[in-house]
């Protein structure tokens, strides 16, 4: 919680793309930060600098974004495959996990050809917590995920793994995070 993170972006395309449109929800609690950059999408080598992306929140619906990615100077995106762009968020403590969906995704050639992708983008989002909630990372944490394994207390901050699941293999993946 409340760590920045960059979700990255990729498109695989075998035509000349110079725009691109989405829809973008996040689950509550999760917002768009400010990058290195001051802006909410970080830029990668495919975008050159005359591309411009923005997020505007789309009216009457929460959580919910149009991304915009274009050129004034119709720039064709550098390469057919990898990272395009990544998306700056951060979540508060407030949410363990959820979705990030990018859909209703449509490109444009250069000649003003516009392409509807019927892909539908998942990312899961998951906040890594501090179990016992006291700022460190410690034994304490391996106790809180313990007394949810034996039934003696509910904690949604303990499957550290995201499975789904309190069980052993929390305990295995919060040990390997106290050892970073």
């Amino acid at each position: 919680p409340n760590e920045p993170a960059l979700l990255n972006v990729t498109l695989a395309n075998n035509i000349d793309i110079v725009g691109l449109q989405a829809t973008v929800t996040i689950p509550e609690g999760v917002s768009f930060t400010e990058g290195v950059d001051g802006e909410y999408v970080t830029y990668t080598g495919r975008l050159s600098d005359n591309v411009i992306a923005n997020l505007e929140p789309v009216p009457g619906k929460p959580n919910t974004w149009t991304l915009l990615v274009s050129s004034l100077t119709n720039d064709v995106f550098e390469g057919t495959e990898g990272v395009l762009l990544g998306l700056n968020i951060v979540a508060d403590g407030t949410v363990a996990s959820g979705d990030v969906v990018i859909n209703d995704i449509k490109v444009v050639n250069p000649t003003g050809v516009e392409y509807t992708l019927d892909d539908v983008l998942t990312y899961n989002v998951k906040c890594i917590t501090d179990p016992s909630g006291d700022g460190v990372v410690d034994i304490d944490d391996v106790y809180a995920v313990s007394s949810v394994i034996k039934g003696l207390d509910t904690n949604p901050y303990t499957d550290i793994n995201g499975d789904g699941v309190v069980d052993i293999d929390d305990v295995y993946a919060l040990i390997a995070i106290m050892k970073e």
